[in-house]
C-alpha cells in the first residue's frame, strides 16, 4: 500500500496516484484507491464517489474511504442536502462546508449531514455537457 505523507507538493500527490493506479484495470478498485489516496493526503475521515442519476435528483455514493466513519455507499436525493449544495452542484461548483453545525446553507437539512456523519466537507461536481454526472467529497 502506497502512503501519501500529509501535505505534500501537488505534484508528489500525482505521482503516488498515478504509481497507485497505473496497473489497475477494474474501475471499482481505481476508485477505491483514488479516495483512499485523497482522504489520507487531506487527513479527512472520508472520500467519496457518486454518480447522478438520469433523473439529475439522485445519486449513487458507489465508493468512499472511511476512516472511523461509517461508509456512505448508497442511494441519495440530492435536495437532502440542501438547496445550496444543488445548486452548485448543477453549476459545476464546489460545496465547501467548514461547519455543518453553523453553516446557514447546511440548517434545514442538518439531520442528513448529522445521519452521514458529515461535520464538514467540500463536493467537487463533474459535469459532461453541461449536466451534472458525478461528485466527489
Amino acid at each position: 500500500m502506497i502512503e501519501v505523507p500529509p501535505r505534500t507538493a501537488p505534484y508528489e500527490f500525482l505521482l503516488a496516484l498515478d504509481e497507485a493506479i497505473r496497473s489497475l484495470v477494474d474501475a471499482a478498485e481505481i476508485t477505491l484507491v483514488a479516495a483512499r489516496l485523497v482522504s489520507q493526503s487531506m487527513k479527512v475521515s472520508r472520500c467519496a464517489y457518486a454518480e447522478v442519476g438520469l433523473d439529475q435528483n439522485t445519486f449513487d455514493v458507489i465508493c468512499d474511504y472511511s476512516d472511523g466513519v461509517p461508509s456512505l455507499v448508497g442511494h441519495y436525493r440530492l435536495s437532502e442536502f440542501g438547496a445550496e449544495f444543488l445548486r452548485l452542484a448543477r453549476a459545476g461548483q464546489p460545496f465547501i462546508m467548514e461547519d455543518t453545525e453553523t453553516d446557514p446553507r447546511t440548517q434545514g437539512e442538518l439531520e442528513s449531514y448529522r445521519r452521514a456523519h458529515i461535520r464538514a466537507g467540500a463536493a467537487i461536481p463533474l459535469l459532461r455537457a453541461a449536466r451534472l454526472c458525478a461528485v466527489m467529497a
